[in-house]
């Protein structure tokens, strides 16, 4: 029997942190209203790293500069963000654990300023993080714009003389908004 001695040497290599869990369904965005968080689900992990160094969170599609953006509202004294208006990515910088970056995707804003409405389309967002070496794999959340307005169809005048025409003013539609006043003037102007 030969014996034989061996020595192994074992470079170890980096494997990238990997994003999961975001939720799998469209975030239904009302433009009426300002903002709105894109995840509260996705996760962070990393076999071989207790901390990231970046994530980049961009509307890769359907991005209206002007219109659109992401804010990160998290309070890790660690990290700091920055949004470019013009690519429409945010960027969240800082040594920090994969925890304090999980909680920092949990809280980034979608925020639309519409300017006209009918106008919206669907948004994608994508997250990825860093970990100093190497990227990890990308995720996306589908933002559907969703325009609840309902309008109101309200005459210009009315007439009641008993003729059975114009005799009444109706706003059609009023129910849906139980909350407004409604005041009513003269051609001069009169309340």
């Amino acid at each position: 029997i030969n014996s034989a001695r061996v020595n192994l040497v074992v470079n170890p290599v980096n494997d990238p942190p990997i994003l999961s869990n975001i939720e799998t369904f469209a975030l239904e965005f009302d433009v009426d209203e300002e903002r709105a968080i894109v995840t509260r689900t996705i996760r962070v992990s990393d076999v071989d790293n207790v901390n990231l160094v970046r994530a980049t969170i961009s509307i890769s599609s359907g991005y209206v500069r002007g219109e659109d953006s992401l804010q990160y509202v998290g309070n890790s004294l660690r990290l700091e963000s920055v949004f470019n208006d013009t690519t429409g990515i945010l960027t969240i910088n800082g040594l920090a654990s994969l925890n304090e970056y999980e909680q920092a995707l949990r809280s980034i804003e979608f925020i639309n300023h519409m300017t006209q409405r009918g106008t919206q389309q669907s948004k994608t967002i994508s997250f990825i993080v860093y970990d100093g070496e190497d990227w990890s794999n990308t995720v996306e959340r589908r933002v559907r714009m969703v325009d609840n307005f309902i309008p109101l169809d309200i005459p210009t005048g009315f007439t009641p003389n008993g003729d059975f025409e114009n005799d009444t003013w109706n706003i059609l539609n009023i129910e849906w908004y139980p909350d407004c006043e409604i005041e009513v003037f003269s051609q001069n102007g009169n309340r």
